[in-house]
């Protein structure tokens, strides 16, 4: 299934039938609704959805958009379900239960999971910052490069504790709704799971409805930045439970361009994404309609979709 993340074009249209009719010209019938979707356009939804106009593919959590956050929070980055404050982690749990009715209601299948952080500092954002602006190498980037990894190995377990108390409650609510939940990979270090942490949740959870969600440019980041060796040692660990695949490209560390504009190499995805992984491009506005098409033709050309 190739799909295309509301991400790419919400912000250009002012309702869902805008969207709609521009995902519909790019030749899409499937769309994840990403964290920026208004609650307003639902019912908008609900229609194409019954009409046969639309398939709903994923929905990513939180969805719909958040409006009671707090000054300067980002719904990209609102309500950790690992968070050590109890307050906070029930409201994730609130949200994304949210999030399953929505995707129950609505047919999608998998609700797409930021699943939280480790508190520390420097944390992978401030060794990111630093590496698009001074490069990857030198003694002050190892110096934060070892920094990051030691204080997350102190710290990560009572996240990872409360990020389990989130799963149990969430998973059970979304077995009822027929909804699977997929862990995606982060970009930033300090972000939940690492590579082995994902092995080590579906392991813990195994039986339950989640997954492993791939989002390619996340994942060559922590290449890059040398948290993980190869590309494909996600892939090869994690293929059998891989549910779905973000795929964006990348110019050096800037993710979320049009698969056919960048410098990563899809042909590495081959022989372990399957016919049945749902596959959403999720390109950001920076972005165009040309792109896409052009992404679509490459993609196909290499036998991704």
């Amino acid at each position: 299934m190739l799909s295309i993340s509301t991400a790419y074009n919400i912000s250009r249209h002012k309702t869902w039938n805008e969207l709609l009719r521009n995902t519909r010209d790019l030749g899409f019938r499937n769309i994840e609704l990403n964290v920026e979707i208004p609650e307003e356009w639902f019912e908008d939804i609900e229609k194409s959805v019954k009409e046969g106009k639309i398939n709903i593919s994923s929905v990513h959590n939180y969805c719909p958009r958040l409006t009671d956050l707090k000054p300067g929070m980002s719904v990209f980055f609102a309500y950790s379900p690992s968070s050590l404050d109890e307050k906070e982690r029930k409201l994730a749990v609130k949200y994304t239960k949210k999030t399953i009715d929505w995707a129950g209601f609505l047919g999608a299948g998998i609700v797409v999971l930021h699943a939280g952080d480790v508190q520390i500092s420097p944390n992978g954002r401030d060794i990111f910052v630093y590496a698009k602006r001074f490069g990857r190498h030198g003694k002050l980037f190892d110096k934060y490069h070892d920094a990051v990894i030691e204080e997350r190995k102190k710290k990560a377990g009572k996240h990872l504790n409360a990020l389990m108390k989130t799963l149990d409650e969430v998973l059970a609510y979304a077995s009822k709704k027929n909804v699977t939940i997929g862990l995606e990979n982060r970009n930033y270090y300090h972000e939940i799971p690492t590579l082995e942490e994902a092995v080590f949740l579906l392991d813990k959870f195994d039986g339950a409805p989640v997954a492993y969600w791939h989002d390619v440019g996340h994942a060559e980041v922590s290449v890059r930045l040398g948290f993980v060796e190869k590309h494909e040692d996600y892939l090869k660990s994690l293929q059998n439970r891989m549910a779905g695949v973000h795929m964006h490209n990348l110019k050096e560390l800037a993710d979320h361009y049009a698969p056919i504009s960048g410098d990563f190499d899809f042909n590495i995805l081959k022989g372990y994404v399957k016919k049945d992984t749902i596959k959403v491009i999720e390109a950001h506005e920076k972005a165009t309609d040309t792109q896409i098409r052009k992404s679509i033709e490459h993609l196909r050309k290499i036998g991704l979709v």
